[in-house]
């Protein structure tokens, strides 16, 4: 079984693959931002897990917008574990509203959290998966980059450039044997408190100023409801749809993974993952210059 470091995992997909990774007999790391303050309790609880179910799972402080706690906490899985194999990363935020009601620091919030978080974790653990010639990067990713919804600008933007980090940095990475997946799941409205608590792009002046405000937000006080109403029946939108298919992934042989795949995809949204799986299948062979 692998050793698997998770962002983003106090809550929603990250917590719930964290757990059903531990239970199929993965190593598990747990890593999360403030493990002693505000995600104790997400913290405690997957210890508590791991201590009733006697399953490999520990919690390691990570904060994915810090090059220096993502360099610790590789360092700490290398050297507990031996070795880290797979990398998934899920660490990300929500914000809701107008394009036109942004403020710089909306997007650059999003964008340090998904997409520049995943690159720093990713340069933390490659010197390590590179010097083995294996390993796995999975990111949970999005189909709002593709289908760019309404009052999704900044989360649909910060989701295109951490595809487009994965995807460049999959051409590097399949020169030492290391697998890429892009897993972009459907909405999930359900098991995560980002929905209940999107933040609303720009300040109170700003959204005025632009209009950006009142019956052009969406109903209710966050992104819950309409992504709900974007929910088909008979389409799972819970996390742990999202963590079935990380550890279904995860499962098959090293080599086999899809390059793209799709897990709890509504009908609406469903036709977007298989142009997008047309990208490539695996990255191409290119020449890497030596040390």
């Amino acid at each position: 079984m692998s050793s698997i470091l998770i962002t983003g995992a106090a809550t929603g997909a990250g917590n719930e693959a964290a757990r059903s990774l531990a239970r199929a007999g993965h190593t598990v790391y747990a890593t999360m931002a403030d493990v002693p303050g505000r995600n104790s309790a997400s913290a405690r609880a997957l210890i508590e897990l791991a201590r009733t179910e006697r399953i490999d799972l520990s919690v390691v402080e990570l904060d994915v917008t810090s090059q220096n706690s993502s360099n610790a906490a590789a360092a700490t899985i290398v050297d507990e574990a031996g070795r880290i194999d797979t990398v998934v990363h899920t660490a990300g935020d929500l914000s809701t509203g107008l394009a036109r009601g942004l403020a710089d620091e909306d997007l650059v919030h999003l964008v340090n959290l998904s997409a520049l978080g995943a690159h720093r974790v990713n340069r933390a653990v490659l010197p390590y998966l590179c010097g083995q010639r294996s390993g796995t990067l999975l990111y949970v990713a999005s189909t709002l980059p593709a289908t760019t919804e309404l009052f999704r600008a900044p989360y649909a933007a910060s989701h295109a450039a951490l595809d487009a980090l994965a995807v460049a940095t999959s051409y590097e990475a399949a020169q030492f044997d290391i697998d890429t997946c892009i897993m972009v799941p459907g909405p999930v409205t359900k098991a995560t408190p980002a929905f209940g608590h999107a933040r609303r792009p720009g300040s109170a002046s700003r959204s005025a100023a632009t209009g950006a405000h009142g019956s052009h937000y969406p109903a209710g006080t966050g992104a819950g409801e309409p992504l709900s109403d974007s929910v088909r029946p008979g389409v799972s939108a819970s996390a742990q749809s999202t963590a079935d298919e990380i550890v279904r992934l995860l499962a098959l042989p090293h080599g086999d993974r899809p390059f793209r795949t799709g897990a709890g995809v509504t009908p609406g949204r469903s036709a977007v993952v298989e142009p997008l799986s047309l990208h490539r299948s695996a990255p191409p062979v290119m020449p890497v210059a030596s040390d």
